[in-house]
């Protein structure tokens, strides 16, 4: 896209700079900045001429996403409450970084680098954890691990880089299992 003063992509970064929960859509006469488009997750490249169908296709897919991404969010806003060593705790879901296993008792890393940790599990783990799963982030990443989606950054070779900077080093059957869950 070619603007008087910033130019299309550049604009995209300003908003990705600004979040990166909206759906950016080019609509262009020309492909010249397609490929740089992907640079700042745009949803949609269109070229002209455009049907109104297509708009508002385009546009309903893109309010959909928005929609689950919103309703996704306020389930990570929901408390729940954590049975731990010093009694019981409320803490909000977004709040859970990953759940695991130490000495025999569950553990919940919290995203403020507290670990709250539990009794001993009389229980299978994915029984206990059982109750994380109506959340759509939650994923096995292995027999004793479930990691919150929703606080990764990033997720690359054995490792998984959370929004806080915490780093977790995974076994590799750990790896196979949350890559394959995050494609």
């Amino acid at each position: 896209m070619i603007l008087p003063g910033l130019q299309g992509i550049e604009i995209g970064q300003k908003l990705r700079e600004m979040g990166d929960n909206g759906k950016i859509v080019y609509l262009t006469a020309t492909s010249e900045y397609a490929v740089e488009s992907y640079e700042v997750n745009a949803f949609f490249y269109m070229l002209k001429p455009i049907s109104k169908n297509m708009i508002f296709k385009v546009l309903d897919k893109a309010l959909d996403e928005l929609e689950d991404s919103i309703e996704e969010e306020e389930k990570q806003d929901k408390k729940i409450e954590i049975k731990t060593h010093e009694g019981k705790k409320i803490v909000r879901v977004r709040d859970i970084m990953f759940v695991d296993i130490v000495n025999r008792g569950l553990c919940f890393h919290m995203t403020d680098g507290n670990v709250l940790e539990g009794p001993m599990l009389r229980i299978p783990f994915s029984e206990a954890v059982s109750g994380l799963l109506i959340y759509d982030k939650f994923i096995f990443a292995g027999s004793h691990l479930l990691i919150n989606e929703y606080n990764i950054d990033k997720a690359e070779k054995n490792s998984v880089f959370f929004k806080n900077g915490v780093q977790l080093f995974l076994s590799k059957n750990a790896k196979n299992a949350l890559f394959d869950k995050l494609k």
